[in-house]
């Protein structure tokens, strides 16, 4: 079990899924996949999501093990953070081209600036609503709209639109179990139309993302599976299940492409 809390609560396991995520667009797509991006992708990711958790300084109750975990390893995230930023530096300099790195900034600004810490007063994720929001976008970028301006591809709408909205749709429950435990003055989306109607929302973003991938038959009972979970996920409130199994699903999801 130790093995496995050190990848999940590394973000290794949620790095991997960002990684498949994009193993995703190049397979919708038809596009060669590009491995030196999709390293860049992986340590980008690693380096996002322990940035936030580094800066953690409270204890959320539907996440003791995964917090207990973060404190007896905080010396080895802070390791981990500042590699993977140091990697994803040295690569994107040397891999991708100059324009993809100017657009790169408001998304590496969003990461910084997502909660407070000692050098920012401001979070982004207080503004009402904008926090899923943004957390959708930064995976739509970096997984779909960065690999067609390096290959210099037009870029493939319903691609960016499948992965914005199913990013949405499986962090509505993480939003949900950080409701009880995010300031009152968060507004979030369960803060504003409560619990249950966040629920159905999940499922009608999928049932959207349905109606947009009717072609394929197997994505389909893919977003179907993922509805059941999310589901699923009103009863489940094991640290595991969100994070093995919600995040899973971006792992999977390249196969059923």
């Amino acid at each position: 079990m130790k093995f496995v809390n050190a990848i999940l609560f590394s973000n290794f396991w949620i790095s991997i899924g960002a990684v498949c995520t994009t193993i995703f667009y190049y397979k919708f797509t038809s596009e060669k996949i590009n491995y030196f991006y999709l390293t860049i992708v992986f340590f980008a990711t690693l380096f996002a999501y322990n940035l936030q958790y580094i800066s953690e300084n409270k204890t959320n109750k539907h996440r003791k093990i995964q917090t207990k975990w973060i404190e007896e390893n905080h010396i080895f995230l802070k390791y981990v953070t500042t590699l993977s930023l140091i990697l994803s530096v040295i690569l994107s300099f040397l891999i991708l081209p100059i324009n993809s790195l100017f657009l790169s900034i408001p998304f590496l600004l969003v990461v910084v600036f997502y909660k407070k810490r000692k050098l920012n007063n401001f979070a982004l994720r207080n503004i009402p609503i904008l926090k899923i929001i943004l957390i959708a976008l930064c995976w739509m970028f970096a997984c779909t709209v960065m690999p067609s301006i390096i290959a210099q591809k037009p870029i493939v709408w319903r691609a960016v639109i499948y992965v914005f909205f199913y990013v949405v749709s499986i962090t509505l429950p993480f939003d949900i179990r950080d409701y009880f435990v995010d300031d009152k003055s968060l507004l979030s989306i369960p803060h504003l139309i409560g619990v249950k109607l966040t629920y159905v929302a999940s499922v009608l973003i999928l049932c959207f993302l349905i109606l947009i991938i009717f072609f394929n038959l197997s994505l389909i009972f893919f977003l179907l599976f993922t509805a059941l979970l999310v589901v699923l996920s009103y009863k489940i409130t094991s640290e595991y299940y969100y994070l093995i199994v919600l995040d899973g699903l971006l792992i999977i999801l390249p196969i059923f492409v």
